[in-house]
């Protein structure tokens, strides 16, 4: 089974993904950042931030291949009877490259470039078994990124995440469509949230089990 998480920055997707695995043992795929475990270092995260024009295609496009392989990693793992967990996903990345468009950062030959090499890196992968979308609003965002304080982040205007926010839903309509999406509310306390996404992937393992989906033959 694949599992994918969605949401906006410090809505909690790192957090719940370990706790899945330390609880659950579940093969895991951590968001390629310059903090993250498990995965490639981001080398353009700080460069982005400090300078979003220079560095937002690039960024993109570097973030668009890692996602991607660790989707092909996880449809791998997943036909071995794995239960894999991603905190990041190659389709959120599509509402990223939204925004930067829609903010500036991208120029339009930028996102034509970064929509071909989207649509021709699809037909290569399967969609999620589950998403889980942390939910958690631009404010309440802000708010917890102010008290992690992380330096990289401390520039991030409200009116990026808003229109992150708003991208997301435009994702997740679609995907509606495709796959199983299961809201959470991210302001409850972790255990919480834990417990819901628990519920959520084993009735999931058990709709999976029942349309004979082929990790459980």
């Amino acid at each position: 089974m694949i599992v994918a998480t969605m949401g906006l920055i410090g809505a909690g997707k790192s957090t719940l993904t370990r706790m899945l695995r330390e609880k659950h043992g579940y093969t895991t795929f951590m968001e390629p950042t310059s903090e993250s475990e498990g995965a490639s270092d981001n080398p353009f995260l700080e460069d982005y931030y400090k300078n979003p024009r220079r560095w937002a295609f690039t960024m993109q496009a570097f973030l668009l291949f890692e996602r991607y392989k660790q989707f092909q990693e996880a449809h791998y793992r997943s036909l071995r009877g794995e239960t894999c967990i991603l905190d990041s996903t190659y389709y959120s990345d599509f509402a990223f490259a939204l925004v930067q468009r829609d903010d500036g950062y991208f120029t339009e030959k930028e996102f034509d470039a970064y929509v071909s090499m989207h649509s021709a890196l699809q037909p290569n992968l399967v969609y999620p078994d589950l998403i889980v979308y942390l939910d958690l609003s631009p404010n309440d965002t802000l708010e917890r990124i102010r008290k992690r304080s992380r330096d990289c982040e401390s520039s991030i205007p409200i009116e990026y995440l808003r229109h992150l926010y708003n991208a997301y839903q435009k994702i997740l309509s679609a995907l509606e469509r495709r796959c199983k999406v299961v809201r959470i509310d991210a302001r409850d306390n972790p255990e919480t949230v834990l417990h819901k996404v628990e519920l959520a992937i084993a009735d999931t393992e058990k709709e999976l089990i029942l349309n004979g989906h082929p990790c459980y033959k």
